[in-house]
């Protein structure tokens, strides 16, 4: 089996009419600011046989890229490798796309390690959400989902849970210091 790997450029306006807002002359200076990589996996014969057409990667870069006043992002590469290749950088989290149900979904699981300065009751989380065109994420589709660990055990809980967590961590440091 072999995966899709796509990699954005995500960009920036840097450029402000005399009334402050982002120039949209054609001269208006972008400034490269990083970008996303994202990964298809298990891809069919027929998936391949798409690419190779040319047919599939317009649908993908429709739902990953976008273009306005303010910031602008576009694939700048995209390969297939094997399945167990390693894609992008240590300190990335890649987003995962998989089609289910006609729709494509996207998931990004970011793990709190030495590249992230989260709250360490925090272990990782897990944002998932319905892809539209234009990198649009679906209204009332996204979810935020958080790994968190509690008297030495694991479990998962939702955002308003981890903001007490955090409440109470920053409150016992302050008792103890």
């Amino acid at each position: 089996m072999s995966k899709l790997v796509i990699t954005t450029q995500y960009m920036e306006n840097y450029s402000f009419d005399v009334d402050g807002y982002p120039s949209t002359e054609p001269d208006a200076y972008f400034k490269p600011k990083g970008g996303t990589t994202y990964v298809m996996e298990n891809l069919s014969s027929r998936d391949l046989n798409e690419i190779a057409h040319g047919t599939f990667m317009p649908v993908i870069q429709d739902l990953v890229s976008y273009n306005n006043d303010v910031a602008r992002e576009y694939v700048i590469s995209w390969d297939i490798v094997e399945d167990d290749a390693k894609v992008g950088e240590s300190w990335e989290a890649p987003i995962f796309i998989t089609l289910e149900r006609g729709r494509w979904r996207a998931t990004r699981t970011t793990v709190n390690d030495e590249y992230r300065n989260l709250v360490p009751v925090i272990r990782s989380y897990t944002e998932s959400w319905l892809m539209s065109p234009d990198a649009e994420k679906e209204f009332g589709t996204y979810t935020k989902d958080y790994v968190v660990r509690v008297d030495g055990e694991e479990r998962i809980a939702k955002e308003n849970e981890v903001l007490e967590l955090i409440e109470e961590f920053y409150a016992k440091k302050r008792e103890t210091a």
